[in-house]
């Protein structure tokens, strides 16, 4: 789902201050010290999230996906101006429930704040199983039900609204095992693929 242009601007005003002062702090304490491989970032939106891990970790290569032809634009833009990412950072227009890679393509994959966009989110999540190899980790970040006031739920899909327990839960039937879970209104998780 594409986002309002209300919502558009927010995250693109505002994503960097939240990436630094609330984000990713939480995000590397759920990675750990240690990320390798190829990964795949999921909703990327201007691209903050996956440049700051794509530095923090200078091994790791990310494809990110995005379904909105904007972002996507504005992500390549951001990176024409880090040529030192250029080599192991690209970005692509996709749809997170039929995204066009093959299965066991990825070592990890994250989805920050994209969840509760995607009519079906449980139809993403199979997906992202579907191309992790197994024992490939899947960061989560996003935000629950309660988070929304009553009054702005209605602009997102009803189907996508979950609490921390019906996330998990979906995990698990999926087949990942959740290894970590903090957070409420705001949540992060981290599983593993089966």
């Amino acid at each position: 789902m594409e986002m309002d242009r209300f919502e558009k601007w927010a995250v693109n005003t505002f994503s960097r201050v939240y990436l630094h002062g609330y984000l990713l702090p939480r995000l590397l304490a759920l990675v750990g010290d240690r990320l390798e491989g190829h990964g795949l970032a999921l909703g990327t939106g201007v691209g903050w999230e996956t440049f700051a891990l794509a530095e923090r970790f200078p091994t790791v290569t990310v494809t990110g996906v995005d379904y909105d032809p904007d972002q996507v634009d504005r992500a390549r833009q951001s990176l024409a101006d880090r040529p030192a990412l250029s080599r192991r950072v690209s970005f692509h227009r996709g749809d997170a429930t039929a995204i066009a890679f093959p299965p066991a393509t990825f070592d990890f994959a994250f989805a920050l704040n994209v969840l509760h966009h995607i009519a079906g989110y449980p139809t993403a999540m199979r997906e992202v199983h579907r191309m992790l190899k197994p024992g490939g980790r899947f960061f989560i970040q996003d935000l629950t039900r309660s988070f929304f006031l009553p009054g702005v739920r209605h602009l997102f899909p009803p189907e996508s609204l979950f609490t921390r327990a019906e996330l998990v839960g979906q995990l698990q039937a999926t087949g990942f095992d959740v290894e970590a879970e903090t957070g409420r209104a705001v949540i992060f998780l981290r599983a593993r693929r089966r």
